[in-house]
């Protein structure tokens, strides 16, 4: 028999999102109102749950888990194009090279936690995963307790929209065994220091950053993300006791913009996220459609994603010959 092609596997990848997506949208009215660039944060989300799930199932002994703190209703709807796509939710799922072992959402807003609710049950089998509805600063230590339960590692999604995220909630999350991705709201922190330097305060700011040393950082946005990187650099180097990889890509346009942050440990494998982060123009307003194209089901322009898995694959073999190397000299 002939082996499948990537591309006959990618089809069935985006075959599976395709025919997801409409009994999600079926089951509930309720959608996460997103803009043009707040989806594309979806198609790193998911590039990385590939390269993680390919990894961390070759690497870790015990259980793996998606962990999504903000995880909205499931699906977002695109406010220019009036397209309605899977959220933060699913698509880690449907990138996977190997699926999870469990997930664990978390969304406070009444409305939105039911209408995931109601599409996770349809799709996980009901051991798969759990719902917490509250706010995840205050249950993320009942997140890392399981966790640590379990011996499990977990991929760590955090969509700030604000700053919903305090550091204390990144500072646990950061003793434990994760990759994080966290959406930095570069551009609203632009606007909340033009109104503080007026005048105005943000005590939001304060549990945002860990404290109010930032104020001392309030040159303008882009201090503050490196000062956000290097407390998250300084604490993971602290808890961990190994090399950290703190990366950045900035996505979106000249009022709206944001930073995707990587925070895992150092490897080979990071070379996959550098080659994501040279691979597009991330303020291009082009990514916007293959990123809708490769959500909604259609499957040109995905050449992005075949290069990441042959990436993927460079980076594996040149790494099972090193530990070869590695376990004859022992």
């Amino acid at each position: 028999m002939k082996k499948r092609s990537k591309y006959e596997k990618l089809r069935e990848y985006i075959k599976r999102l395709c025919e997801d997506v409409t009994p999600l949208i079926n089951l509930s009215d309720v959608h996460y109102e997103g803009h043009n660039w707040s989806v594309v944060k979806l198609l790193v989300l998911g590039s990385w749950s590939y390269v993680y799930t390919t990894i961390i199932s070759k690497n870790w002994r015990g259980p793996y888990y998606y962990v999504d703190l903000l995880a909205g209703s499931g699906t977002t709807k695109v406010k220019e194009t009036g397209d309605i796509v899977v959220g933060s939710a699913f698509v880690p799922h449907v990138f996977a090279r190997h699926p999870y072992d469990f997930s664990i959402f978390v969304e406070i807003d009444e409305e939105k936690y039911k209408a995931l609710h109601t599409r996770v049950a349809h799709l996980f089998k009901p051991f798969k995963y759990k719902i917490l509805k509250g706010d995840c600063n205050k249950l993320i230590r009942e997140i890392t307790e399981r966790m640590k339960r379990d011996h499990a590692h977990a991929l760590v999604f955090v969509d700030n929209e604000g700053l919903d995220a305090h550091w204390n909630t990144i500072n646990e999350l950061l003793r434990s065994f994760t990759d994080i991705l966290i959406v930095f709201p570069t551009a609203g922190i632009r606007r909340i220091l033009g109104a503080w330097m007026r005048g105005t305060e943000f005590p939001k700011m304060d549990y945002f950053f860990g404290g109010p040393e930032w104020k001392e950082r309030a040159v303008d946005e882009e201090e503050l993300l490196e000062f956000y990187k290097a407390k998250i650099r300084e604490s993971f180097t602290k808890y961990r006791s190994k090399d950290c990889y703190v990366s950045s890509i900035r996505i979106g346009e000249k009022r709206f913009y944001y930073d995707v942050i990587l925070v895992c440990k150092k490897g080979p494998y990071v070379r996959a996220w550098e080659d994501l982060r040279e691979k597009f123009d991330w303020l291009n307003p082009r990514i916007i459609d293959i990123t809708l194209k490769s959500l909604k089901g259609e499957i040109t322009s995905l050449d992005w994603f075949i290069d990441l898995q042959d990436r993927v694959e460079e980076i594996m073999g040149k790494q099972t010959k090193l530990d070869m190397f590695t376990k004859s000299q022992n």
